[in-house]
């Protein structure tokens, strides 16, 4: 604004200053002269009823909004753990270890009662006897919980599975011939091996003279 009013002041002044610069002016000149000096008068008055206004007015500076930031922080809610525990709880642990131990026990005692009360035993034929025809059959007695049973001759050394027992069962069958090539003249030891649920073994021998 203060530069615009300047630049009013110097174009007038300015003005006046040419129209009066020139000596050998006319009676017409003179009075152009004397209208553009109260022109430049005029604007005089102006600009400074412009720069009092101006200068009138004040200037205050914008009050700033404070924002409260004293917002109190949430409070967490803390959750003691230096708890002892409780005694139910600790009764609770003794009577589990008490259950494992008891546990422990059966499964301690019912292997050892597998172990004394396991057994096999060939009923037919008996030990040492004097046989002959194509063929023996054998049979025996094994008590309960055997899994499986292996047969082996001295005719060819080689282990048999019994296919024809069932787990569990407590009697068994096997047959021998010389077509089976697990008999053969003279002298013949079978081997018969029974496997129970718990891993234990029992084995069971008997020799037999065996002739045409």
């Amino acid at each position: 604004m203060k530069k615009t009013l300047n630049i009013i002041l110097a174009v007038s002044a300015l003005f006046a200053f040419t129209a009066c610069g020139n000596p050998n002016q006319s009676a017409d000149d003179a009075a152009k002269q004397a209208e553009v000096q109260k022109q430049v008068d005029d604007l005089k008055e102006q600009v400074s009823k412009l720069k009092d206004d101006q200068d009138g007015v004040e200037h205050k500076p914008v009050a700033k909004t404070e924002v409260k930031t004293d917002v109190k922080p949430v409070e967490k809610n803390v959750v003691p753990t230096d708890a002892e525990p409780t005694k139910i709880s600790g009764v609770a642990l003794h009577i589990a270890n008490i259950i494992e131990i008891a546990n422990l026990a059966d499964k301690n005692g019912e292997k050892e009662v597998v172990q004394d009360i396991a057994s096999i035993t060939i009923d037919t034929p008996k030990d040492q006897a004097n046989l002959s025809g194509d063929g023996v059959t054998f049979t025996g007695t094994l008590s309960a919980g055997a899994t499986k049973i292996v047969a082996k001759s001295s005719a060819d050394n080689d282990p048999y599975v019994l296919q024809s027992f069932k787990a569990g069962s407590t009697k068994f069958t096997y047959k021998a011939a010389l077509a089976f090539k697990n008999l053969k003249i003279g002298k013949n030891t079978f081997e018969f091996t029974a496997t129970f649920k718990d891993g234990t073994t029992k084995t069971a021998t008997v020799t037999i003279n065996f002739s045409k």
